[in-house]
């Protein structure tokens, strides 16, 4: 039987998972397995318990606005498919949970609207440096 995590340490790998996540968001809103969030950032995180792994979720998106699509969202289960852990995460956020037959579209519509949001963002400080005319 594997030690489960205290509440700081759930909190610890919530920290780490939601800025790894962020960056995923803001460079490619490309989602990404728990196996390789575990790769990029603690080993020990793919082994966790499902239950843990929920409550690790959803400190990373306790405080996301709810007119924003989660950060948990851009974990995928392989084959880029909806995760099992979204519809658990999003109801313990008090989040709409889609039926069983439509979890798979409100997820890719909330990865979608993570690239829509990235690419808003990227065009929205987009800085262009003209010489100066000293006519």
């Amino acid at each position: 039987m594997v030690e489960r995590p205290t509440l700081p340490e759930i909190c610890g790998y919530a920290d780490r998972v939601r800025w790894a996540l962020g960056m995923v968001a803001a460079r490619t809103a490309q989602p990404v397995t728990s196996m390789e969030l575990g790769e990029r950032l603690d080993s020990r995180l793919p082994a966790l318990h499902l239950d843990d792994k929920v409550s690790v979720l959803v400190e990373v998106d306790r405080a996301t606005c709810p007119d924003r699509p989660l950060l948990s969202a851009l974990v995928a289960a392989r084959g880029n498919r909806v995760h099992p852990l979204y519809a658990p995460v999003l109801h313990h956020l008090d989040r709409q949970v889609p039926a069983s037959g439509q979890a798979q579209a409100s997820w890719e519509a909330d990865v979608l609207e993570h690239r829509r949001r990235r690419s808003f963002e990227a065009r929205q400080y987009r800085v262009i440096v003209q010489p100066l005319d000293r006519s």
